[in-house]
Formats: C-alpha cells, sequence, structure tokens
C-alpha cells in the first residue's frame, strides 16, 4: 500500500510480548496494548505528551492462568 507521499508502508506492523517474546497476531483480541503517559511531578495531571519509549504490549499467554514468569509491574 502506498501512502500520500507515494512510500510503500505496510497495513499491519506485528507486535512483540516482552516478557513471553511471542509474536502478538492481528487476530489475538485478548492480548492488551498499554501507552504511558507523561504526568507533572507537582500537579499529577496528565502534561498532553507520551512518554517516549513507553509502550507495552502483553500477549494472550500472559493474560491466561499461566502467568508469564518475569511480568511485574517493575518490568513494565
Amino acid at each position: 500500500v502506498q501512502n500520500d507521499a507515494g512510500e510503500f508502508v505496510d497495513l499491519y506492523v506485528p507486535q512483540k510480548c516482552p516478557a513471553s517474546n511471542h509474536i502478538i497476531g492481528a487476530k489475538d483480541h485478548t492480548s492488551i496494548q498499554m501507552n504511558v503517559s507523561e504526568v507533572d511531578k507537582v500537579t499529577g495531571r496528565f502534561n498532553g505528551s507520551q512518554c517516549s519509549g513507553k509502550h507495552h504490549s502483553i500477549s494472550t499467554c500472559c493474560n491466561q492462568d499461566r502467568w508469564c514468569p518475569g511480568v511485574t509491574l517493575g518490568t513494565l
């Protein structure tokens, strides 16, 4: 597919779960994606921008009964 600038781009870019190292497929509807935003340290309010590199995807195996080892809030 071509964009407005005439460059070829992918319609779908697969994500990888950092905990299980599995590729998250397009039809995997049980996986989640989180975007972490920046918060003002004084007021505690959203300041309108996202933290760079704070995009996380968790695959199906981490959402099921068997929690993937190493997945804690510290690793996210």
